[in-house]
């Protein structure tokens, strides 16, 4: 995996505990919840571009593209909707796949690095 993918992913994460942690509707919340869309936008396409080329193509590289997608189009749904409590649903259900794509993706990374380290 790149640096700046790594970068991007570490900012996600922290960008998403914020969110979580600190719903209030001031200025500085409201900017990081687009801050939290644009970097997913990117993250989605830079996973999308090379998750295979990083981990294989296996069936769990499969399960964690379907699960990042479904967390995506969520989330990109919640951006269009608009994330008001009528979508609560669609919040808690963004939450938990975007939370198994996380964990996911750490034991993608995981495996290959010890994969790596051990070739």
């Amino acid at each position: 995996m790149s640096r700046v993918a790594a970068w991007l992913a570490l900012a996600f994460l922290a960008n998403t505990a914020y969110i979580a942690i600190a719903a209030s509707p001031t200025v500085f919340y409201m900017l990081n919840v687009l801050a939290h869309l644009l970097v997913g936008v990117a993250l989605t396409a830079t996973v999308f571009a090379r998750a295979r080329r990083w981990f294989g193509s296996t069936v769990a590289t499969r399960v964690f593209i379907a699960m990042f997608a479904l967390a995506a189009g969520l989330g990109l749904f919640l951006a269009w909707r608009g994330n008001t409590t009528n979508m609560r649903p669609v919040l808690i259900a963004h939450i938990v796949v975007g939370a198994f794509a996380t964990m996911a993706f750490a034991g993608l990374i995981t495996v290959a690095r010890r994969v790596h380290i051990r070739n």
